[in-house]
């Protein structure tokens, strides 16, 4: 499972090791992975 809001937290452009998780994180998606969900207070 992955934090699919962290993604999108953080800056894109920041640096090749983060877009390269950001690819799998997208392939991660396309295969139906499942976000982590959160606990609501």
């Amino acid at each position: 499972m992955r934090d699919c809001d962290l993604v999108t937290s953080q800056n894109p452009f920041s640096t090749g090791r983060f877009s390269a998780l950001y690819l799998e994180a997208l392939a991660d998606y396309r295969r139906g992975a499942r976000c982590a969900r959160r606990e609501r207070p």
